[in-house]
């Protein structure tokens, strides 16, 4: 990534079902999140918020503009392959929680999590090394997610019915060389109200270029 260029915008509110991926379908429709190992995944979604980033630059702004939304109790759930940006979108939601710029943000892909301070705590969960849901739950990194801080979790699609109801569902895929296609995903007031804030942004800020 690092070509300059504008977003692409792809706002689409969808009526689906509500479900938790525990729960049984009964005719309904859901989204799948591909779980390494276990197939597909069924998540809980109300809507959807479809942006192209055309750099790396874009996609820190595009967290930033998120992260500047953000409050304690908010968890934000990344999935995509290796390389696709999350620890740069990452990035942009610590600076949009006004962490130092002295601070250096870097993927916890061997301890796990990383702490910022900011106008609120931010813990950076990375979960790809775990292999079982019960490790994720023996290391006690699901306490995190009942603090006064906000979390984000990188390769949350592994284990979907951990998060906690109302988390913000963001999937980022490799479209080209310099281009990814970034989804969230909205499930209850809180998330939608977030999708609807960051939409409003965009709009006022003539797309953030």
């Amino acid at each position: 990534m690092g070509r300059p260029g504008g977003f692409a915008w792809n706002l689409a509110y969808r009526p689906l079902t509500c479900l938790f991926p525990t729960r049984e379908p009964t005719g309904r429709r859901w989204l799948s999140w591909n779980q390494p190992g276990a197939g597909a995944v069924r998540v809980m979604v109300d809507c959807r918020f479809e942006v192209v980033s055309n750099s790396d630059g874009q996609t820190v702004l595009l967290g930033k503009r998120l992260g500047e939304l953000l409050i304690p109790g908010d968890v934000v759930a990344l999935a995509g392959e290796p390389g696709s940006g999350k620890t740069w979108f990452t990035k942009g939601i610590a600076s949009g929680l006004d962490v130092g710029l002295e601070t250096i943000v870097t993927s916890p892909s061997f301890s796990l999590i990383n702490e910022y301070e900011g106008r609120c705590m931010l813990y950076h969960m990375d979960v790809y090394r775990l292999d079982t849901v019960e490790e994720f739950l023996e290391s006690g990194l699901d306490e995190y997610f009942y603090r006064e801080a906000v979390v984000v979790m990188e390769w949350a699609n592994r284990w979907p019915e951990v998060l906690p109801e109302g988390s913000l569902p963001v999937e980022i895929s490799i479209m080209a060389e310099y281009s990814r296609r970034m989804v969230f995903y909205g499930h209850g007031e809180r998330s939608e109200n977030l999708l609807e804030l960051l939409k409003q942004k965009r709009v006022k800020e003539r797309e953030w270029v």
